[in-house]
């Protein structure tokens, strides 16, 4: 096997579950060269070669990498984030307002030095809807996302706010890390903030959805664009949102009922499920998934999945897939997993995918869209 001039280092031996198989994984660090992306994708090294990992220990870096995954804490031991963290926990307390206002000063820092994309977004609108007068609340739920996890969050005196906070920064016991890592998701997957670091709109928009169009939310987490989609195919459309995790199916199901959305249906994945019938989907939309298929999953349940998308799109259906950007020259590179797009691109152009086009939102966030080319 030719060497690439590139670096791995085995960060954890962790267990993970995706395309309804049991994994047991090496989360990998990866720093790719574009001369090696054309002969040694990081797929194929992550796939065959453990047992040279120890020879590409370098310079690790996720902004000059074309692919970058990085070890799955949840836990976060950030110095400021647990500072924060123990002012808005003061606050349910002792019912000082002052706590809510150091510890947003604490989240506007960390979300300009720590991590793109994580939980302080969320967390600070949080803290500033608390500080707050009741009277003035009401100006911070203008959005369905912002009502979503005020409802989430709120119930028993916010219970689950609490509880989280303590358990991420080491305030407390974590009793059930599954339970931990839904709660994380939900605040920072559907955070009421996500369109102004995202540029979510413009995404949305890109798509091009038409009224009464089928879409399929593939990997859809929280719900947070099969809701939007929701909104954009209208009453004789249908939105898709196939997920595999238990807890956000339910979490869905819940927004599904208590708001009486019709035309979105949860649907429970095993790995390669697309939620359509053959020739059914006007759309099918991945949002930062496609890095997981193209690094952890068995190549038979990755060709399966492929060919369930091509199956069920309709002859102009479009496949969507927004991801992270590996290779950040502004601003902090995206919280977690990247991937360059000219990896994706190469990939789906094997098995028979065109691109269409290609969106840059932000730096840190840009989207593919394909066609079906045979």
């Amino acid at each position: 096997m030719k060497q690439p001039n590139w670096w791995v280092v085995a960060m954890a031996a962790t267990a993970g579950v995706f395309a309804g198989i049991t994994l047991n994984c090496i989360y990998t660090t990866c720093s790719v060269t574009d001369a090696d992306a054309q002969t040694s994708p990081a797929s194929d090294l992550v796939a065959s070669d453990y047992g040279t990992l120890d020879k590409y220990v370098g310079d690790l870096n996720p902004r000059n990498s074309l692919f970058y995954l990085p070890f799955d804490n949840i836990m976060n031991r950030n110095p400021k984030a647990i500072q924060a963290a123990r002012h808005v926990l003061s606050f349910f307390d002792d019912d000082d307002v002052s706590q809510l206002h150091t510890a947003r000063e604490l989240y506007a820092i960390l979300e300009q030095e720590d991590n793109f994309g994580g939980e302080y977004p969320t967390l600070d609108w949080v803290a500033q809807y608390l500080a707050e007068s009741p009277d003035n609340r009401s100006n911070l739920l203008q959005l369905p996302e912002e009502r979503r996890m005020l409802a989430f969050l709120e119930p028993n005196n916010y219970k689950r706010l609490r509880e989280y906070l303590r358990q991420k920064h080491g305030l407390g016991r974590v009793r059930q890390i599954s339970e931990l890592r839904f709660i994380d998701e939900v605040i920072r997957f559907s955070s009421p903030r996500r369109n102004a670091w995202e540029n979510s709109d413009a995404l949305v928009e890109a798509i091009g959805i038409k009224p009464g169009q089928k879409i399929s939310d593939i990997g859809a987490g929280s719900g947070y664009f099969s809701l939007r989609f929701s909104e954009e195919v209208g009453d004789k459309g249908m939105v898709f949102a196939v997920e595999m995790n238990h807890h956000h199916i339910a979490y869905m199901q819940e927004i599904i009922t208590s708001e009486q959305i019709k035309n979105l249906r949860t649907i429970h994945s095993n790995g390669t499920e697309v939620g359509s019938d053959t020739g059914a989907l006007d759309h099918v939309f991945l949002c930062s998934t496609y890095q997981v298929l193209y690094a952890a999953v068995r190549p038979e349940i990755r060709a399966a999945f492929i060919a369930n998308v091509k199956n069920a799109l309709k002859p102009d259906g479009l496949l969507h897939i927004a991801d992270n950007e590996a290779i950040v020259t502004e601003g902090l590179p995206y919280r977690g997993i990247s991937i360059a797009p000219e990896l994706i691109v190469g990939q789906l152009e094997s098995w028979g995918f065109r691109l269409k086009t290609k969106h840059q939102f932000i730096p840190q966030r840009y989207m593919l869209t394909f066609e079906v080319a045979d």
